[in-house]
């Protein structure tokens, strides 16, 4: 008899690269191995979860959901295994993150380096998005993020590092426009702003004027 949770593995490989060959593949399996996965299960639970011609496979309406709840299955089966790990010693398993595009090829490869030093057992599965991603829902262990967490969201968060921004503009642009003395001539002048399509939230330019005289509160165009 064949093992359930390694049918279901098969099964989600078999969905990921759209064909029974591609899935022997990356499993190191035959063919004719990871198609009997997918027929016990069938078999298990009465029902077709694949439509078979002889170019692709597809899934039924009963496969796709089915799919969905092998993913959660297995990853629960996989934080139990962590959990005991964790309890006997040194972290292990497979942990998602996902970070914005910029801060991921620019600082977190720091991060990731310390980290890897630290716990050396633990497998990252990194995606760089700027979109809105919700922990729990999207499968995501940590989520790193520039700016205030979202309320709506209950989750903790602990600060990384702090981040400056720096106000420039190309000499051509100068050259033909002029340089702004203050904040205020910005108003009149071509600004680009960060926008976030998954928030509809347009990102203002923020300064903050220092009481002393020193001029260098306005940064350098």
């Amino acid at each position: 008899m064949l093992d359930c949770l390694t049918s279901m593995k098969v099964f989600i490989r078999v969905v990921e690269t759209g064909s029974f060959a591609a899935a022997a593949q990356h499993l190191n399996f035959s063919p004719q191995m990871v198609a009997k996965h997918v027929e016990a299960l069938e078999r298990h639970l009465g029902t077709r979860l694949l439509h078979r011609t002889t170019r692709r496979q597809s899934l039924t309406e009963i496969g796709r959901l089915y799919c969905e709840q092998c993913h959660l299955v297995l990853k629960a089966v996989e934080r139990a295994d962590n959990l005991a790990a964790n309890t006997l010693g040194e972290p292990r398993g497979t942990l998602a993150v996902s970070v914005p595009v910029t801060f991921g090829r620019t600082m977190f490869p720091m991060f990731l380096h310390n980290f890897r030093k630290k716990f050396p057992k633990v497998r990252l599965q990194i995606s760089l998005t700027d979109q809105l991603v919700h922990p729990t829902l999207d499968g995501h262990e940590a989520v790193i993020r520039i700016g205030e967490p979202d309320p709506d969201l209950a989750v903790v968060s602990r600060p990384l590092t702090s981040y400056s921004l720096t106000v420039c503009a190309a000499p051509a642009y100068l050259e033909k426009f002029g340089a702004p003395d203050s904040p205020e001539e910005l108003a009149q002048h071509q600004c680009l702003v960060y926008e976030n399509s998954a928030r509809s939230v347009r990102t203002a330019w923020h300064f903050i004027r220092k009481t002393c005289t020193d001029p260098s509160w306005f940064p350098a165009l």
